[in-house]
């Protein structure tokens, strides 16, 4: 018998169900809805663009903008696929300067949800309304709607129960949500935004025209610390410029949930942009912790290719080698002249180019005293006393973070961040619950996402057992007005941001002795006095043998067989 088949017949898909299959590159969730409208009102010069939604985007999602508008003839030319009006012949797509370019969005989303287009141009007396089911375009009739334009999906993958059923909870789908709208936000300051979840205002964010202002709608989408542990920059070289903010050293985070990186205005994600900026953070970061930044790169439209990704998130650089070096540069020389503005004072040194002594005459009395200053000050700071301790007699401190002593057998070099780490991690696991409680002379307020305060309204009990009293105040607002005894020098603000950091992408109440004593450690302020750590110095003797070291003693026979054998 024969098992030949018959081939099957080659035909052309129907077009609505050729729009449905498009649509699952460009549509995965709402938040991929979010991101194609708010870009079409970016690229129609809209200064304000509103976002309502409910149940997390999958009931209802209506962008509103204050752009040029559709005129009413080609309202439903713009639900058909691969209609734009942004580029014209194949040279246009040599230097994009639109954030949308390939004419799916609109005829994808139209595709998989109920959808109502209503545009108004200016000198028009009234607006158009278009609807459309399935792709399928409805009559187009007058109503009143100011200049601009508003796009309502309603029942998003109605139609496609395959599709739908793979949409998570509406908690989460907002979150996805949320981010794509903070990323747009940040990445037009002069544009205003307002988002309103289930009729509820998440975010009011007014236009920023001046540093004040952009400073202020940083804050709003990074939060207070943020902006008090960033700086600033703003460089041009090479027909290149990058500007934004970068957090300091000290402002770490578990996840990389705050690294925003724009190339002319449209968020991407690159991995030759990712490794400069990795490299310039990867001597100053904690084992596991991740920088935060908000950083713009423009340059020519010629030199990026944004046309290598269905969803655009990706680009490709003519001159990736220049990209990269700038990047790295423009970040390690920012993150340098910090570390020499908040770090313990010492006298800056001199550039290799500018040497103390010339090497041919006499040198320049001047020199000469500038140098003999810059040793004097040298000297000075690094002066100890003669102090005892359980290890020793403390010589100095390394790199601000280890501390070495000298005793009758050896040299000790203690590691005073794991050291830290470990005192508070045994007394927590030592201790009872609920923890001793002490009050805050001054409530301390929280400036939190919806995310968190929703989170933190289900973690208060579990909280109050580790002594930490925080409540909700406001809509974004929560207040500390109790913190564990044990805990006292540490940042309480820092200490709750990390936690609730932590406890968005993990169960709250799993190992929270370990997290508490590593985000403690992290965020104890820092006393340099050897008088005032002479407690932590003898917790750390103390602290059983199980406990990994954290310190490490070096003989003599050990210190000279480094020297002879190197």
């Amino acid at each position: 018998m024969s098992h030949v088949s018959t081939p099957a017949e080659i035909r052309i898909l129907p077009e609505q169900l050729a729009n449905q299959i498009a649509a699952g590159e460009v549509v995965e969730r709402p938040a991929s809805v979010i991101k194609e409208l708010i870009e079409n009102s970016l690229d129609a010069q809209a200064t304000q663009i509103d976002v309502e939604i409910e149940e997390g985007g999958i009931k209802k999602i209506l962008v509103r903008d204050n752009g040029c508008g559709i005129p009413q003839a080609q309202l439903a030319l713009a639900l058909c696929r691969h209609a734009t009006s942004k580029i014209e012949t194949a040279t246009d797509l040599q230097a994009i300067d639109s954030l949308g370019f390939r004419g799916e969005a609109l005829a994808s989303i139209g595709s998989v949800s109920r959808l109502q287009l209503i545009s108004r141009l200016a000198d028009a007396p009234h607006a158009w309304c278009l609807s459309s089911r399935n792709g399928v375009d409805n009559h187009i009739e007058p109503i009143a709607h100011p200049v601009g334009t508003s796009l309502e999906v309603c029942d998003l993958f109605y139609n496609t129960p395959a599709r739908r059923k793979f949409l998570r909870a509406e908690r989460t789908e907002f979150r996805h949500l949320d981010e794509i709208f903070r990323r747009m936000a940040l990445g037009h300051f002069d544009v205003g935004f307002q988002l309103k979840h289930n009729r509820r205002v998440v975010h009011q964010l007014r236009p920023a025209v001046d540093p004040s202002s952009l400073q202020r709608r940083i804050q709003q989408v990074f939060g207070k610390s943020f902006v008090q542990q960033s700086t600033s920059l703003d460089i041009q070289a090479s027909g290149l410029r990058l500007w934004g903010w970068l957090s300091q050293p000290d402002y770490l985070r578990s996840q990389a949930d705050q690294q925003y990186f724009y190339v002319n205005g449209r968020i991407i994600r690159d991995r030759i942009i990712n490794h400069a900026i990795r490299q310039a953070y990867e001597t100053r970061l904690y084992p596991g912790r991740q920088a935060a930044y908000v950083l713009h790169l423009e340059l020519d439209e010629s030199l990026v290719d944004v046309n290598v990704h269905p969803t655009k998130h990706e680009v490709r650089f003519r001159e990736s080698r220049l990209v990269h070096d700038f990047i790295h540069k423009v970040v390690s020389d920012a993150l340098s002249e910090t570390n020499s503005s908040i770090s313990t004072p010492m006298p800056r040194q001199h550039s290799h180019t500018t040497p103390v002594f010339s090497i041919s005459g006499s040198p320049p009395q001047s020199r000469i005293s500038e140098g003999t200053t810059d040793y004097r000050v040298l000297t000075q700071t690094h002066r100890v006393a003669q102090r005892e301790t359980p290890f020793g007699i403390w010589l100095g401190e390394i790199q601000n973070r280890f501390w070495l002593f000298q005793n009758a057998h050896a040299l000790v070099l203690l590691d005073l961040p794991k050291a830290r780490e470990a005192v508070f991690q045994q007394k927590l696991q030592e201790a009872t619950t609920p923890l001793q409680q002490q009050p805050i002379l001054i409530p301390i307020n929280l400036s939190l996402t919806t995310e968190q305060i929703v989170l933190l309204e289900k973690v208060q009990d579990p909280l109050r057992d580790w002594g930490i009293d925080v409540r909700v105040g406001g809509p974004n607002l929560a207040m500390v007005y109790h913190m564990p005894v044990m805990l006292r020098g540490v940042d309480v603000e820092k200490l709750l941001r990390g936690l609730l950091e932590l406890w968005v992408s993990s169960t709250a109440g799993e190992q929270v002795p370990n997290q508490l004593a590593h985000l403690a450690a992290m965020h104890f302020r820092y006393d340099s006095n050897i008088d005032n750590m002479m407690p932590w110095l003898e917790a750390v003797v103390k602290l059983p043998s199980s406990i990994k070291s954290v310190w490490r003693s070096i003989s003599s026979e050990r210190l000279a067989e480094l020297i002879e054998h190197g």
